[in-house]
């Protein structure tokens, strides 16, 4: 793959994650953020985002891992695998901070209330990789 391609990749996977991480956890939009007292919602969708950053694993993947199926793979999973991250970090900055969740109960709270979510989101990854990968050759 180029680095034209791999550059669009990363862009258009970055921006589905920040959209994903804004609207599942839209719920927490009214809570108070730990972190930033005088921060919007959206600010800390952003702030939190900025752990999903995928070119070098799109880099990576696409240029050592022969099999482009298995390549695919490890791109959708990297990309969910933050999503979750910040959806964790969401949790905490706005939920878990003002209570007394210890971390597993924090991760197994957001697992358990996003896991469809991320389940779907990991198959919209897959095909808009796969358009990518065949159809711009």
């Amino acid at each position: 793959m180029s680095l034209k391609k791999i550059i669009f990749l990363g862009i258009i996977i970055n921006i589905i994650s920040l959209i994903v991480l804004y609207l599942t956890m839209h719920k927490y939009e009214k809570e108070i953020s730990a972190n930033c007292m005088n921060c919007s919602y959206f600010q800390d969708v952003l702030i939190n985002g900025l752990s999903i950053l995928i070119f070098p694993i799109v880099y990576i993947s696409s240029r050592f891992i022969a099999n482009k199926n298995i390549s695919l793979v490890i791109i959708s999973l990297y990309g969910i695998f933050n999503i979750f991250l910040a959806q964790i970090g969401i949790f905490n900055s706005r939920v878990a901070s003002w209570s007394s969740f210890t971390n597993m109960e924090m991760i197994t709270g957001v697992f358990l209330e996003q896991y469809l979510s991320l389940i779907l989101i990991f198959g919209v990854f897959i095909l808009i990789i796969k358009f990518i990968f065949l159809k711009m050759r």
